[in-house]
């Protein structure tokens, strides 16, 4: 993994998001700031998804996954009161920035290192929420702090 770069699986998983917004036009998953987070074109997104068909299945799954997630998630909220979020591993996941759950709601994302600052500063528009917390450390065998703002 490169400094200042996500992990290849963060940027997988976020160019699948993108790709389903592309080229599926978020049927199973509606995620605005998938492209945003991602930091590349549309048009080279929907190519590269494009020129390896064994990639749709991966592609449906992610989205099918962010599905599930997002909606136990919003039923916790409503049925349960959840008031709080952790994200472990969130790489460049874009929930703490779009969820329409409450400002009640918290969410918590640990991961080793936050999005580029470009990238991060494409989701900081109005009609983006911030995340509540962002912890990035390096995971060790022994518990390390961080600052929840």
């Amino acid at each position: 993994m490169l400094e200042q770069q996500p992990s290849r699986t963060a940027f997988a998983a976020a160019a699948h998001r993108a790709a389903h917004q592309l080229l599926e036009r978020g049927a199973i998953f509606k995620d605005p700031l998938a492209l945003a987070i991602l930091g590349q074109d549309a048009e080279t997104v929907a190519r590269d998804a494009e020129a390896d068909p064994a990639r749709t299945g991966m592609r449906a799954f992610i989205a099918a996954r962010s599905h599930f997630a997002e909606g136990a998630l919003a039923a916790g909220v409503a049925a349960r009161g959840v008031r709080q979020l952790v994200v472990l591993g969130a790489g460049l996941d874009t929930l703490a920035y779009r969820h329409a759950l409450g400002d009640g709601l918290r969410v918590s994302r640990w991961t080793i290192r936050p999005p580029r600052p470009g990238n991060a500063a494409a989701l900081a528009r109005p009609a983006s929420r911030s995340p509540a917390t962002w912890c990035s450390r390096r995971w060790t065998s022994s518990a390390q702090a961080c600052s929840m703002a």
